[in-house]
């Protein structure tokens, strides 16, 4: 007797749960790192003694990250709850995970479902284990054990959470439940905003669905108004959240960076390249969680520069050519470049860290997984899909 589909995408996200509990079991014993210390030990805002409108207000815009109030009022609670024991904030950390590879199967069903896969017998088990692959993937782990990164986890998660209730409501053509889904997506949004700076991006990603997926169905003055609308959220989102002249707040960042705007633009091909090169071959001795990436000073110096830029132009030119013959392989090229424009780009952060792939490389597991689903028509993986419903 098979499982009703509801029944079986349930059954999927108990899998995903309990895999990832078991992979990150022995992390939840281990202590505070670098950041945590600053923004839990020796912050007075999160070591709250009462749940309190005042308290938690308190801690949300005044830690050392006063923009990101979610995650501030989280290690507030964890506070309250847990003291300094970091069993209880590594625990709150994996919860996250978890519910963020549960939306993101429920991202890549709907993804797939407008991708024009929708009769694709193998569409929810590719979800599955690109999903799985995904949140299992040792890349992801700065993102979950290091405390302070559920700022990363956090607005990763209402992202996906957004883009799931856009789709959900871009599928139904009943005008309420629609605009319910709408108003959904635009509380996770909320969230997501106020958990990570980086999620501005987050209508640049609904401009590109609606370009890769959507544009037969808007042609015209429909999709240049949704690509318009994208793009006016995104510029008013900046102006909202890094202030008035964002480019002159920048610049002054730099004077406590021992690099230049240009050293950091000359680097990030490398690092970009870096990051890849652990997605495909994440080695324990490869993975590091506070890197001394050695600075570009020109395109050639060092020469790896060169080759990094060079091999990033061909990789985008791949996923334009890919557009018509493989429309979500050329999606997630989009999705990975889109979400590296923040943390990749000008904006003066330190140069590396493992976590800054947590949301680009989500979409980078789903063309594989749906290739092997096909390929194997019934057999390996199709299998292990197909006894979940027995």
């Amino acid at each position: 007797m098979s499982l009703p589909r509801p029944g079986q995408r349930w059954l999927f996200c108990l899998v995903i749960a309990a895999a990832v509990a078991a992979a990150y079991a022995g992390s939840l014993h281990g202590g505070f790192f670098l950041d945590d210390f600053r923004n839990i030990h020796y912050n007075p805002h999160v070591r709250i003694g009462s749940l309190s409108w005042s308290a938690l207000a308190g801690a949300a815009a005044k830690s050392p990250c006063p923009k990101r109030w979610l995650p501030n009022i989280s290690l507030a609670v964890n506070y309250y709850f847990n003291g300094l024991n970091p069993f209880g904030y590594r625990l709150f950390n994996l919860a996250v995970h978890i519910l963020a590879a549960w939306a993101l199967f429920f991202l890549f069903v709907l993804t797939l479902e407008a991708a024009g896969e929708r009769r694709c017998r193998h569409r929810e088990a590719a979800a599955f284990f690109a999903a799985l692959l995904w949140a299992l993937h040792p890349l992801q782990t700065n993102a979950v054990s290091y405390i302070v990164q559920r700022m990363t986890s956090m607005a990763a998660l209402f992202y996906v959470l957004a883009l799931v209730f856009y789709l959900l409501g871009r599928r139904t053509e009943d005008l309420r439940r629609r605009w319910l889904f709408w108003a959904g997506g635009a509380l996770a949004a909320a969230c997501a905003f106020v958990s990570k700076e980086h999620t501005l991006l987050l209508p640049l990603a609904v401009g590109g669905y609606e370009f890769f997926f959507f544009r037969r169905q808007e042609r015209g003055r429909g999709l240049f108004l949704s690509l318009a609308a994208a793009g006016a959220a995104f510029f008013f989102l900046a102006w909202l959240l890094l202030g008035h002249n964002p480019i002159s707040g920048l610049l002054d960042d730099y004077r406590y960076r021992e690099f230049t705007p240009a050293e950091r633009l000359l680097t990030e091909p490398r690092v970009l390249v870096h990051y890849l090169g652990l997605l495909l071959l994440p080695l324990p001795s490869r993975l590091n969680l506070a890197y001394d990436f050695s600075l570009s000073h020109s395109l050639l110096d060092p020469p790896s520069t060169l080759a990094a830029a060079v091999f990033l132009v061909a990789l985008a030119g791949l996923g334009v050519f890919c557009f018509r013959r493989e429309r979500l392989a050329s999606f997630a090229l989009f999705w990975f470049f889109l979400n590296h424009l923040v943390e990749s780009s000008i904006v003066p952060l330190e140069i590396a860290f493992e976590h800054r792939m947590y949301l680009p490389d989500m979409f980078l597991f789903l063309p594989p997984a749906l290739w092997l689903c096909r390929a194997a028509g019934g057999r390996g993986l199709a299998r292990a899909a197909a006894a979940a419903r027995a």
